[in-house]
């Protein structure tokens, strides 16, 4: 259990990265061994998993022969396509939930989880609270804290993930990363990472409710 949380901190820091921060090549250098940090889940999965790695793979096998300065300028392009504010797309919970629940019911409420963890939203990250980077950040935070505790300490900092994915972002990652897939192709590295995220969401929540 303890390499799977030290494992699953890992790849929500990737994924939450992904998701606010405009491509360079050091992000390139990274995303290429990203796919190791898969391994330690082993074949049993999900489907969404295992497409998105498979995407992924052969993103860069189909662009090796370019730098990675150049990767980091298609992928800035496709970024600012994508997630730039005023676009289609938003990465904002309350914008895919508002039917459902209202937007300051959200907001305090993903406020409240990040007090109860003791996690400030970073200031260098331009982003609402309730974005799909955000909300990827808290549990990155909480999976480190879940990874470094042992105990009932380990157990409540899990059960409180458990409660977030569940009450936030479980909610609304079909909707959005479907959305992404629509708009792209698997010549498209934001693609595979929708895949990615919302297939390890699911897997990830699974895990911690056995």
């Amino acid at each position: 259990m303890t390499e799977y949380l030290q494992g699953r901190q890992a790849i929500y820091e990737y994924l939450y990265m992904t998701y606010y921060n405009i491509p360079d090549a050091r992000f390139i250098e990274v995303s290429k061994k990203f796919l190791s940090v898969f391994n330690m889940l082993g074949t049993e999965t999900n489907e969404e998993i295992a497409i998105g790695a498979e995407v992924l793979s052969d993103y860069f096998k189909e662009n090796s022969h370019k730098s990675d300065c150049e990767l980091a300028e298609r992928l800035n392009v496709a970024f600012t396509k994508l997630f730039s504010i005023g676009m289609e797309l938003p990465q904002t919970e309350n914008r895919w939930r508002a039917e459902e629940k209202g937007m300051a019911d959200i907001i305090i409420s993903i406020s409240n989880y990040f007090a109860d963890a003791g996690i400030i939203k970073p200031t260098e990250i331009n982003v609402p609270i309730d974005s799909y980077s955000i909300e990827l950040f808290y549990l990155y935070r909480t999976s480190r804290s879940a990874a470094e505790s042992e105990g009932e300490t380990r157990d409540k900092i899990i059960d409180a993930q458990l409660n977030f994915i569940k009450d936030h972002i479980l909610c609304w990652t079909d909707n959005f990363t479907n959305a992404v897939i629509e708009k792209t192709d698997r010549t498209n590295f934001y693609h595979a990472l929708a895949y990615l995220s919302n297939g390890f969401i699911k897997y990830d929540f699974s895990i911690l409710d056995e």
